[in-house]
């Protein structure tokens, strides 16, 4: 049954900044946007980058390998891949639509200076 687990302070995330964490085996991003944090799953489903490692522009993860973004409010999928064109362009016509699939996000809440996440 899922339950909340401590996962760091929100503190340690800059102002629109990212961090990777791990809890109950998940790898999970944590989103700091203006003081509400935010989590989904760090892994892309498209080549497996870490999301954490790319730019969170306003409530949008973009992944620093091919450019997918992901809102992080929702998980929900916002661009496909975008580069480089060729590459785009492959996927476009390898993947059907039902494969361009979001991240998991994982409930929040920040008791004092914590972070909390369902996992």
């Amino acid at each position: 049954m899922p339950e909340f687990v401590r996962v760091c302070r929100l503190s340690e995330i800059p102002e629109g900044g990212l961090k990777g964490v791990k809890a109950r085996g998940k790898e999970i991003c944590v989103a700091n946007i203006d003081g509400d944090a935010y989590a989904v799953g760090d892994v892309c489903p498209h080549l497996r980058g870490r999301l954490h490692d790319g730019r969170l522009d306003g409530t949008v993860i973009e992944c620093k390998n091919h450019g997918a973004r992901f809102d992080v409010t929702d998980g929900g999928i916002c661009t496909w891949v975008t580069h480089p064109t060729w590459y785009k362009l492959l996927m476009d016509a390898s993947f059907p639509g039902f494969l361009k699939r979001g991240v998991r996000r994982y409930p929040t809440r920040v008791e004092a200076d914590d972070v909390y996440v369902e996992v």
